[in-house]
C-alpha cells in the first residue's frame, strides 16, 4: 500500500480487496485485479459480476482523466461494447467524466 494516499486509493482498495497497487512505469498509479460490484436501478433486479481491470491514474489527475482497461477478455472487443483498440472503457464523454470528478468533494 502506498505510503502517500493521494489518489483517495487507500478507501478503494477497502472497499475492493482482490485490487491492488501495481508497479508501473508511468508516472501516477496503477491499480490491477478484479473489481467486483452489485448494482440495482430503481425496481429492476440486483445485478452482481466481477472484472478484472487495469486502472492508471495519471499524475497530473484530475485535471488529466483514469484510463480503466478491461483484462480479462470478458467483454467482447468491439465499438457496440464500447471497449477502445487499446483495452480501455468508454466510462463517457470527457467533459461528462471531468464534470463529475470536478463535483466530487476535495480530500
Amino acid at each position: 500500500m502506498s505510503e502517500i494516499d493521494l489518489f483517495g486509493e487507500t478507501e478503494f482498495l477497502k472497499d475492493h480487496p482482490n485490487m491492488s497497487i501495481c508497479p508501473s512505469k508511468n508516472k501516477g498509479l496503477t491499480l490491477k485485479g478484479i473489481f467486483s460490484f452489485s448494482a440495482k436501478w430503481k425496481d429492476g433486479p440486483e445485478i452482481e459480476d466481477s472484472f478484472n481491470l487495469k486502472i492508471l491514474i495519471p499524475e497530473k489527475f484530475p485535471n488529466e482523466l483514469p484510463k480503466v482497461a478491461e483484462i480479462g477478455q470478458k467483454i467482447p472487443r468491439n465499438l457496440d461494447h464500447h471497449i477502445a483498440n487499446d483495452n480501455s472503457l468508454c466510462l463517457g464523454s470527457p467533459h461528462g467524466k471531468t464534470s463529475r470528478i470536478n463535483s466530487l468533494p476535495v480530500r
